[in-house]
């Protein structure tokens, strides 16, 4: 009977050593994959950060972008006024003295004519009226 008892204590530590051996395997696999979880969950971080530094610079040149964009429009405008004056001065230059009725109207027509061609030219776009 004895031995039976050994027998049966001997398994019981045997028992016991392989336990405690599968519960340490466990902790350490348990403890790793925390580990794995941090690391991706810093990895994670450190990509939306980058991402956002990303848009946040898009943005800025989007808008940059704009504000050129706007500002050469409105320059534009200016070029449109300063086309209009150009046209007054051509008028002007080319017709110093007062005319009558009937010989202004006739070169309005004129005029008229050589604008509306004009803008439908390419060179209009980027102010060059040379061609007058």
């Amino acid at each position: 009977m004895e031995m039976e008892q050994a027998a049966r204590l001997a398994r019981l530590k045997r028992t016991k050593a392989e336990v405690a051996a599968i519960i340490a395997t466990m902790a350490a696999a348990q403890k790793a994959a925390e580990e794995r979880a941090v690391m991706e969950a810093a990895a994670a971080a450190e990509e939306l950060t980058k991402q956002e530094e990303r848009n946040a610079e898009r943005e800025r040149r989007r808008k940059e972008w704009r504000e050129r964009e706007c500002g050469e429009k409105k320059g534009d405008h200016d070029w449109g006024d300063n086309r209009e004056k150009r046209l007054l001065k051509f008028v002007g230059a080319k017709y110093p003295t007062r005319m009558d009725v009937d010989t202004f109207k006739k070169h309005a027509k004129e005029l008229t004519h050589i604008m509306a061609e004009e803008k439908k030219k390419s060179g209009y776009k980027v102010n060059k009226l040379d061609s007058l």
